[in-house]
Order: C-alpha cells, then sequence, then structure tokens
C-alpha cells in the first residue's frame, strides 16, 4: 500500500473587506490540491486558474457585477487537511470528519454568509449534511431539493435558509461540467439567495 502525502493544513480565506458585502458566498470545495506547505500557499491559490475560480468568479459576480477581486467570497472546504495529489480519502479523510463538521459550522458563525455554494456533491456529503442541519428524508419548505438539468446526469441541490444557516446550493465540481449545468446552478444561486 503507498503511502498517502499530507499537505499543509488549510484555513478558510476571505479578503479583509469580505464582511462589508451585502451579499457574501461562503464557497466550500473538498480539499485544496497541491503541497499548501508555505504560510502563504492559501493566499496565493485565491481567485487562482481553473473550472474551480472561474465558477467563485461568476458567483461573485452573480452577488456584485462591480466586484472583480472575489472580495465578497470566502473560500473553504470539507477537510482542513488535505493530500499532495488529488482529495483525502480513507483513514485521511475519516480522521477529520468531526473536526470538519466542526469547523464547516465555526465558519458560517465567523463570516455571516448570505449563501453557502458547496461544490462537493458526491464527497463525505455525511460532513455537510451534518454541519448544515440537512436530514434525510426532509419535507416542508425547509427540505433539500433537487432542480433537474435537462440532459444532465450531476446532482444541483439547494435549501433555504434554516435557522442561523444561510441558503444553501450543493452542486458537483464544475471541472468539465457542461454550461446548462453551471448556468442552472448560477441561476438557483440567485433564486434562493433572492438576488433578483
Amino acid at each position: 500500500m503507498a503511502l498517502t502525502t499530507l499537505a499543509g493544513r488549510f484555513r478558510c480565506y476571505a479578503l479583509p473587506n469580505f464582511r462589508e458585502h451585502q451579499r457574501r458566498i461562503l464557497y466550500i470545495g473538498k480539499a485544496t490540491s497541491g503541497s499548501f506547505d508555505k504560510p502563504d500557499d492559501v493566499e496565493r491559490s485565491f481567485n487562482g486558474q481553473g473550472a474551480f475560480w472561474d465558477f467563485a468568479r461568476k458567483l461573485s459576480e452573480l452577488a456584485n457585477p462591480d466586484c472583480n477581486d472575489l472580495s465578497n467570497v470566502a473560500w473553504s472546504n470539507i477537510f482542513k487537511q488535505g493530500v499532495v495529489i488529488g482529495n483525502p480519502l480513507g483513514e485521511v479523510a475519516e480522521d477529520q470528519i468531526e473536526e470538519a463538521t466542526r469547523m464547516l459550522r465555526k465558519e458560517v458563525n465567523d463570516l455571516a454568509p448570505t449563501i453557502i455554494v458547496l461544490v462537493t456533491i458526491g464527497y463525505y456529503e455525511k460532513i455537510v449534511k451534518n454541519a448544515y442541519n440537512i436530514a434525510e428524508g426532509e419535507i416542508g419548505e425547509q427540505a433539500l431539493r433537487q432542480t433537474k438539468v435537462e440532459g444532465e446526469v450531476c446532482e444541483l441541490w439547494s435549501r433555504p435558509r434554516l435557522d442561523e444557516i444561510p441558503p444553501v446550493v450543493w452542486l458537483s465540481h464544475p471541472m468539465l461540467k457542461r454550461r446548462e449545468y453551471l448556468q442552472a446552478a448560477l441561476s438557483l444561486t440567485a433564486e434562493i439567495a433572492d438576488w433578483h
């Protein structure tokens, strides 16, 4: 069995003026990619390249067309201890479940986002469900709702505000996703956050 090389610890990141924005997005991925072994790796990676950050820029613009530096987006990950290649699995992930749940809740309390957007469908969903009080089989206005996108197999879920937890939009990672799927996710975000 090959050894898993751990990456440096991740901490949620937002620019200093995040809380000044009326519309604040907590944008959550799975875990960091790469070694993250330098103190400024998080800052240098924020607003980077690739599908993850392209989608973050679209969310930011949707929330505020005048915001061009992602200052209305706070970046987090489910797991704060990543691995150098891929995402945490097995023991590396299982050892972090309790901390991951606690930290996702803490970030909501500390940052006061107006919406949570997760690009993590299919990856350690029990952490998200525990952190944001998403019950299986819940019914009624506060239930997790699926949005169907024509011709798309990827899932897209949402839930309105529930007590102290802001609205949640939950989708697959944007890498290699069809434009129609990502546009549906943006439309759903605007709708559930009441940004019309």
